[in-house]
């Protein structure tokens, strides 16, 4: 896990480097007369109650990373693992020995960030959502709330769930069992192995059917949708089994966001639709899931395409000024709560997070 630590701090810190960098070249003539005041904001996946520390080890890494980005030295392990026991041994709130060109640093969750464009919407809906984010290693699967706290967006994060099913590894499953699939059909006929054996006389002889090659892709890319699937679908149940069990949605259509990179796959879209028959099967009434695009802001400035935003959705969140996020809640922070039940002290006139205190006390159970 050290290991790990300062890998990920170095390449953070080059990331910066890099994106000031170019910055600093690109808009000098806009910039080059002003004091910058950065504001440094990282990203990360919504933490299970048993990684409650991954703030702190975000913010650790973020932090060493901006101080190692700004020194002229190499990116040894000496340098940084010096920086990053500087960082540890600060007191919390202070930034140790990071100059005072970096106004404000804040670990966030991706998801907020992802969705910052939709909050801010003519088309937004509160309540119940879905996130399904296909990246190159992992597949993210969230389920939160939105609604408006005191004129401020709010984002309960109710669960998540992190599986090795990213782009990245369905290329390589792919391919390995391919090379599986030609090893299996050249060792198949013992005879070959016989030296007495006549040598074919025709080298395509020695090629393996083409079906048994679309075989054995297609068995890894089934694998890969029902396990996606079932990622889904568990997240789905928790929320409506006992963190969100008397939403409106579930007598609507469930909003998803399906996006990442490797979202334009038909594998992962066809999760969306498959999710949809689960829960119209499920729960009486409901209408299934129905994807939710996120759409380009109108005051992004760069060349790219709309359909292509979604990509980019975490980096335009992560550069909007923290005010502007809203503020949100960890799965640790909200408790569980039981389906509504006619007759209850809980009455039915609001769902519990539109009432003033987000926490479900005794007295509402």
């Amino acid at each position: 896990e050290a290991d790990e630590l300062v890998r990920c701090t170095a390449y953070l810190a080059l990331a910066l480097r890099r994106a000031r960098s170019w910055f600093l070249t690109n808009q000098k003539d806009v910039y080059g007369h002003y004091k910058l005041l950065w504001h440094h904001h990282l990203g990360m996946p919504v933490p299970q109650p048993s990684e409650s520390d991954l703030s702190a080890i975000y913010e650790i890494m973020g932090k060493a990373a901006w101080t190692i980005s700004l020194s002229d030295d190499g990116l040894s392990d000496e340098f940084i693992v010096s920086t990053l026991q500087e960082i540890m041994s600060t007191p919390a709130g202070e930034m140790a020995s990071t100059p005072d060109e970096m106004e404000e640093f804040a670990v966030l969750p991706e998801v907020i960030a992802e969705v910052i464009g939709y909050a801010n919407s003519d088309f937004r809906s509160d309540g119940l959502h879905l996130m399904i984010d296909v990246g190159a290693g992992t597949l993210d699967v969230c389920g939160f709330i939105l609604f408006e706290h005191r004129e401020h967006d709010r984002y309960s994060l109710l669960t998540s769930k992190v599986e090795p099913l990213g782009v990245s590894i369905l290329d390589r499953s792919r391919r390995q069992s391919i090379i599986d699939a030609v090893s299996r059909w050249l060792t198949s006929d013992q005879k070959s192995l016989d030296p007495a054996a006549p040598i074919p006389s025709d080298f395509e002889q020695y090629l393996p059917d083409a079906q048994n090659m679309r075989e054995a892709a297609f068995h890894v890319d089934e694998n890969f949708q029902q396990q996606s699937l079932r990622a889904a679908i568990s997240i789905a149940h928790t929320i409506r089994s006992k963190r969100d069990p008397n939403s409106a949605v579930w007598q609507q259509e469930l909003p998803v966001f399906l996006c990442g990179g490797g979202s334009a796959l038909e594998l992962y879209k066809d999760i969306v639709d498959h999710l949809s028959d689960w829960l119209k099967s499920q729960i009486e009434g409901s209408l299934g899931a129905r994807r939710v695009p996120l759409q380009k802001p109108g005051n992004l400035v760069g060349d790219i395409e709309d359909e292509s935003f979604h990509r980019l959705a975490v980096a335009w969140g992560l550069r909007q000024p923290s005010m502007d996020l809203g503020d949100y809640l960890h799965p640790e922070e909200i408790h569980d709560i039981s389906p509504f039940r006619p007759g209850g002290r809980d009455g039915a006139e609001a769902p519990w997070w539109k009432r003033g205190d987000p926490f479900i006390g005794p007295e509402q159970m």
